[in-house]
């Protein structure tokens, strides 16, 4: 793609920390420990291939969750059915206690539903593992890393998320970075809204790899908030030097070696 170096670098790094995150912590001294996770951000001007190198560098999570989907989906099915029919006899037996027409019948069938109810706890959904994200509100962001074991990462060759953050979605335009602050640092995160089942992340670990116009960075300077709370310091940023109207028309390809050695470290990592 003939781009700087430093873009493919940096990205890559944000591949490996989603690879590795919560698998390893960093113990820097005593008992200061780091999570493994990173927030990255290339800025780069439209046409400078972002789009191209993003594929690249994140093509063995694509196919790492690819495969896992597949080879997983008899197991997915078969719990997915199991809980179906578990909650369907609790339906119908809870429809037979309402309608019992003595009390030792429904105190019978109260401590059916019972059992049912805690085999019903006992057996989780079972969820193919997940890695990528991307244009999730912060609301999905919290659900997300709840059902694949507090982490997640969001990789995107564009700025949608730092739209998201400045409040796009919310009432009134409002900033709530929690989710973001909370899941770089690790700190837990515990949602209660009113209509929805509280939600409750432990050590939340969340990447993001992001390519973005400088535009994006100049808007989100002018934000009080963004730059008050700490989450722009929070990115490893890298600029490039534009190759525009200075690549090779007949450029070498990247080394099959390069690419297979790059592709079997980022499976080694997630297995």
């Amino acid at each position: 793609y003939q781009v700087a170096p430093d873009m493919p670098a940096v990205l890559s790094l944000a591949v490996g920390a989603a690879a590795l995150a919560r698998k390893y912590d960093v113990h820097v001294r005593s008992e200061h420990y780091e999570p493994l996770n990173l927030f990255t951000a290339v800025v780069a001007e439209s046409g400078e291939r972002k789009s191209g190198v993003f594929r690249e560098v994140t093509a063995p999570l694509v196919r790492y969750e690819r495969e896992q989907a597949e080879a997983m989906a008899p197991e997915v099915e078969a719990a997915e059915t199991e809980r179906k029919i578990l909650e369907s006899s609790i339906t119908s037996l809870s429809t037979r206690a309402a309608k019992a027409k003595n009390d030792g019948e429904r105190r019978e069938l109260i401590a059916e539903i019972t059992r049912l109810k805690e085999t019903l706890r006992k057996t989780p959904p079972v969820v193919a593992p997940r890695i990528l994200a991307d244009d999730a509100t912060q609301e999905r962001l919290v659900g997300l890393m709840s059902a694949y074991e507090g982490r997640i990462a969001i990789m995107s060759p564009d700025g949608g998320v730092f739209q998201l953050m400045s409040g796009r979605y919310s009432k009134n335009g409002e900033v709530n970075l929690d989710v973001y602050l909370k899941a770089y640092s690790g700190d837990d995160i515990r949602v209660d809204r009113i209509g929805r089942p509280p939600e409750y992340v432990r050590n939340p670990c969340l990447t993001m790899g992001l390519a973005v116009q400088p535009d994006v960075i100049r808007g989100l300077l002018s934000k009080p908030m963004l730059r008050s709370l700490g989450l722009l310091a929070r990115f490893l940023y890298a600029w490039p030097k534009s190759n525009v109207g200075y690549r090779d028309l007949d450029p070498p390809a990247v080394s099959a070696h390069l690419r297979g050695q790059y592709e079997r470290t980022i499976a080694a990592c997630l297995r």
